[in-house]
This record gives C-alpha cells, structure tokens and sequence, in this order.
C-alpha cells in the first residue's frame, strides 16, 4: 500500500453532479479512505459539496455562482488564483490534481505562487477545440501548461490527440481510466419494486439516458428516435435522467411529436444506482465523451448500451465491443433501429448485459482509478527527490 501522503488536493471548476466532477468527488473519497489526508477546492462549488464534506473532507470553493452561465472575469479569475495559492501553502499541499482543461488556468497561478512540488492536470474529454484547426488556441493551452509536471488522460485517444496537438510532450503524459464504484446487482423483487414506483409493469421496455441536458448529449436526437420506436413497439419506454439548458426544448420536442406517454423526465435524481436497475437498456447519444461515467455505471448495473459511435464511447466498449451496439451520431434513423434491434433480441440483451458488467468490474472500477493514481503521485515525488 503506498504510505499516506502528507497532503493532495484535488481541483476542479464545479462540483455539480457530473462526470467529471463525480470522478474528483470519488477520487476524494477513495484517497480519503486509504488514510490520506484531501482538500478538494472548486471555483463554483455544487452539489457534490455537501457529500464530501459529510465524509469529513475538507472542501474550499474559490467563488459562487451558476454552473451553467457563470463566466469568471480575469479579476474573478485572478482573485480566485489568490485564494487557491493561499489554501495550498496553508494546507501545505504536496501534490495537486487538475481536473479538466480550463481548470489548468487559475490553478497555473496558484500552484506557482505557492510552490506546489507535484502538479499534475488530467484531461477529461476529445476537447473539440483541439481537434480543429486552431493553432492560436494550442500555442496558448502550451504556454498556459509550462506550470505542471505531468498530465493523465483518462483514454489513450485523449493522450493521443494531447501529443499529436503539442500541448504536451511523449513522457510527459499518463493514461489512467476513469473508475466508478461498483453497486450490488438489485434482486428481481427489487427491480419490481422499483419499476412500480415509476407506474411501469414488469412487462414495459425501458430505456435510460442519464445525462445533463447539453446540446452535445443529443437528447433531442433520442426523443427524434423515439418517434419510429414508439410507432413499432409501444411498450419501449425512454427515461430521461438529469436538467440543465437544452431541458425546456427537449420537452417542447417530446410535445411535438406526441411522446408524452413514452418519453419520461425525471429530472435530477439521487437514485440513478436503482433506476438503472429497473431499465434493460442504456441510450447515450453524444457527439463526443471523454470517458463518460454515465456510461460505465449503466455497464456496472449490467445494462447493455446503444451509443453513438464516437471517441471516448468508442474507446470505453472496446475492450469487448460485444456490450453495445453504436451507431453514427446524429443520425436518429440508426439510433431507432438500434434500440429495436436490441428489445427485439433478448439473447441480446442479456449477453451484452453480463459483458457490460464484467468489463466495468474488470477495468473501470473505482478502487483501481485510486491505486493508479497514488501511485502515480508516489512516482512524481520520488523523481522529485531523484
């Protein structure tokens, strides 16, 4: 076991209850739990902040405000560098992790002002901004980047593209995939109990997309899809799990199309473990993912998966590609033919359900994130000492 460390703090922009965000949150958790001691800071706070801090880690949020619209001006942003150098040098911090690019920017500061030894920034996504032609963005992103020691990609196309780009240099950079805590499958009688107290019979066909509503998770296209879906089996379900921005067009499209006895909102839930249990397939339409959590909790729960075929998606199932079938993004044709392919094969569902889940037991849990990680930090200090 590697020996407790004198002082980590993670970093990250908010603490909603997101991917990213969930895997800081678990990261704390699990290095909380091995006897380390964890100061998580955050510029916006969220809902996340309340469970860390119930589990006795120490939080510190930079400033307040709206997750969705806030946008930091350069006082904002240099106050919070101030405030976030003056909690490192208090805590006397040994080894910061920076989750997510635009995070890197205040933390830059901060770590230099306070003489951080280990600075590290994770990569959380195919950052589109990189993969176009933008160079003034890259030399900037570069620049901004002199101030860390080493950066993670949670998938090896992410480090990939981070290398092609030159923001960062070959050995300079880790892949450490995302992880979540695995749950106990629920029992029959349990999954009934459930689906009874969402007004579904045993007999309903569900499918769940657990997702904010943002323009490039594509419920839109879901709800598109569920137009030919409903038209050819009316007992498939959709449950849509999360808010945000793109919610209010989204129900307006459902009420369009006349979907309002099979497309559901259920809005932000503490309970996503059990209705995942309830549902017999997972739909996730993004144009693009890091590695997203949404996901690896619907494979842990042993629920197989129709998804766009893009980075990120694409790299989470390829190990055993057998757990989902993928489709072109934004096509809603293909996204309706996938989802009635898969009710219609229950040989299916069921194989692509017991991959799901041992893939996500095998490579995805959360236990393994935090081994890897301390023994990354444990690494850059003892290079440090070298």
């Amino acid at each position: 076991m590697t020996r407790p460390l004198r002082n980590i703090a993670l970093y990250s922009s908010s603490l909603a209850r997101a991917g990213q965000e969930r895997v800081v949150s678990d990261l704390a958790l699990g290095f909380h739990e091995r006897g380390h001691a964890v100061t998580v800071v955050s510029f916006l706070g969220g809902e996340l902040e309340a469970e860390l801090l119930g589990a006795g880690i120490d939080v510190r949020v930079l400033d307040r405000g709206d997750v969705e619209t806030f946008r930091p001006s350069l006082l904002a942003s240099l106050r919070a560098a101030i405030r976030m150098a003056f909690v490192l040098r208090r805590r006397g911090i040994e080894v910061l992790d920076v989750h997510g690019l635009g995070a890197h920017r205040v933390a830059a500061f901060a770590c230099r002002l306070a003489a951080t030894p280990v600075r590290t920034v994770v990569f959380h996504s195919n950052y589109p901004e990189l993969r176009t032609d933008n160079p003034r963005f890259v030399r900037r992103t570069r620049r901004q980047l002199r101030s860390f020691s080493h950066f993670v990609a949670i998938t090896q196309s992410i480090a990939d593209l981070a290398l092609e780009t030159g923001i960062v240099r070959r050995g300079d950079i880790s892949v450490i995939p995302n992880g979540v805590r695995i749950v106990p499958a629920a029992k029959p009688q349990s999954r009934s109990q459930i689906r009874r107290d969402l007004g579904f019979a045993d007999a309903d066909r569900l499918a769940i997309l657990v997702a904010r509503f943002r323009a490039l998770k594509n419920q839109r296209v879901a709800v598109a899809a569920m137009r030919a879906v409903v038209l050819r089996e009316p007992s498939i379900h959709l449950l849509l799990v999360g808010d945000g921005p793109e919610e209010a067009p989204v129900r307006s499209l459902c009420e369009e199309y006349g979907l309002g006895a099979n497309v559901h909102f259920l809005g932000p839930r503490d309970d996503v473990p059990e209705l995942l249990a309830a549902a017999d397939l997972f739909v996730l339409p993004s144009d693009y993912e890091g590695l997203p959590i949404s996901l690896l909790e619907a494979m842990s729960a042993g629920l197989p998966t129709v998804a766009s075929d893009v980075p990120g998606i694409r790299d989470t199932v390829s190990a055993d590609p057998g757990c989902a079938r993928l489709v072109a993004p934004r096509d809603e044709a293909a996204l309706a033919a996938a989802i009635l392919a898969a009710f219609a094969d229950p040989g299916w569902l069921e194989d692509a359900g017991g991959r799901a889940s041992r893939l996500a037991r095998e490579r995805y849990a959360a236990e393994g994130m935090v081994d890897r990680y301390l023994s990354l930090h444990e690494r850059l200090r003892e290079g440090l000492r070298g």
